[in-house]
């Protein structure tokens, strides 16, 4: 795992490790566990780019902007469950629904141009397949909870599946104010609720 470092490589992040998947990705992952001396950093120094040692000390950047945010200010959601898609085989049109928390200030949040990528695995016979998926961001003001709908990235790839499970690690990728994504374990996809049954109204007489 290289060293990742906030601004320049006077403040590296110290607790980095490499992300392991079931079956190996076109790219490397990783991830960090901040200390209080790297959120300081953070605060100090405001929005911080990311950057990465690679051969012979050189530092390259990552892409990576790295940014406290506050419920003061921004929407944060917590994802509770999620739920497999109706179809039997997943493609890339399928839809997966991730059941959220929404907490925070959310007036100032637009239902559009929000996403960020999630790691899932697919079960099937025993085996377990990595796959990215993107994610869009919605809030329905008012709510305190949201449904986001998520899809495989870019994938001509179907999938026969048992179980899907969300790994606890995402991006965000696109943000047209500032949002968290909370994700605290690993979950196991569950079967969407049937909607309830409504009832007719019983008929009436006339007096």
């Amino acid at each position: 795992m290289p060293t990742i470092y906030q601004i320049s490589s006077r403040y590296p992040i110290k607790n980095c490790y490499h992300l392991r998947t079931s079956t190996k990705l076109d790219i490397e992952l990783g991830y960090c566990v901040m200390t209080s001396d790297d959120i300081f950093n953070t605060e100090m120094y405001g929005p911080a780019n990311l950057y990465k040692k690679v051969l012979c000390g050189y530092l390259t950047g990552t892409d990576i902007i790295l940014k406290k945010i506050h419920k003061g200010n921004s929407p944060f959601f917590k994802v509770t469950k999620f739920f497999r898609p109706k179809d039997e085989i997943i493609t890339k049109e399928s839809e997966i629904i991730l059941f959220t928390d929404v907490s925070g200030i959310t007036e100032n949040f637009i239902n559009e141009e929000n996403y960020f990528q999630v790691i899932m695995e697919i079960e099937n016979n025993g085996q377990n397949t990595t796959v990215f998926a993107y994610c869009v961001a919605l809030i329905n003001q008012g709510i305190k909870y949201s449904e986001l709908p998520c899809r495989l990235n870019n994938t001509n790839t179907n999938f026969e599946y048992e179980n899907i499970y969300l790994l606890p690690y995402n991006l965000i990728l696109r943000a047209n104010v500032p949002y968290e994504v909370i994700m605290n374990t690993t979950l196991k996809a569950e079967n969407e609720p049937e909607p309830e049954p409504t009832s007719d109204p019983e008929p009436t007489s006339d007096p």
